[in-house]
């Protein structure tokens, strides 16, 4: 075993440029929805402006909502962040990781309880510098309570729904009886807010 000296062990370090720190963002949602499905749209696209402007892009690694995020990240050849999936323990193999998925966390979380301290949906959440919801059930309602309620980061969080679009047992209206406020029901609103979150966030993380 080499051994170096304090001095050395400092200097080790000084050549060595940091790596830049590209955001996350989660993109959270409906496991169900099959492939074709008109709702699926929204995110793929989603998922192409993500690795266009060279964010990683984080899901729970599934199908539905999550295969489709990450094959529109995927579709983007010249960019620089990953496809990274959160994935929960005991599922089919042959749907997590889905094929889109570049670097898959494998987990020992059963996810029995969606907000349960066993669920990797508390990981989703607080690995995510930004969390765009969209339609989805239990889990993807789970995600937003979450990231509201327990990990502070309902400013961070946008609401990706098209008319007709719910959130397990809540559509728009009811989500914003609830304090959700921050919506966008297409890309180009999703785009506006979505920049807007992330300039607040370089400018504080540059401080």
């Amino acid at each position: 075993m080499v051994k170096l000296a304090p001095a050395r062990l400092i200097n080790m370090y000084s050549d060595i440029e940091e790596p830049e720190k590209r955001l996350v963002i989660g993109v959270f949602g409906s496991g169900t929805h099959p492939d074709g499905n008109p709702q699926l749209v929204f995110p793929f696209e989603m998922g192409k402006w993500i690795a266009r402007n060279n964010y990683h892009l984080l899901t729970g690694g599934g199908s539905g909502v999550m295969k489709a995020a990450s094959a529109g990240f995927c579709s983007v050849g010249d960019r620089k962040g990953l496809s990274i999936g959160i994935i929960p323990n005991g599922k089919d193999p042959d749907m997590y990781p889905n094929p889109w998925v570049e670097l898959p966390i494998f987990t020992h979380l059963f996810g029995l309880q969606a907000k349960g301290r066993e669920s990797r949906n508390h990981i989703n959440v607080m690995s995510s510098d930004v969390i765009l919801v969209f339609t989805g059930g239990i889990g993807t309602k789970a995600e937003l309570e979450l990231a509201v309620n327990d990990y502070g980061k309902g400013d961070n969080l946008i609401v990706c729904l098209e008319d007709g679009g719910f959130i397990y047992d809540m559509n728009t209206d009811s989500l914003k009886q609830n304090g959700i406020g921050n919506f966008a029901s297409n890309m180009e609103e999703a785009v506006v807010k979505i920049e807007l979150l992330l300039g607040k966030l370089k400018s504080a993380k540059s401080k």
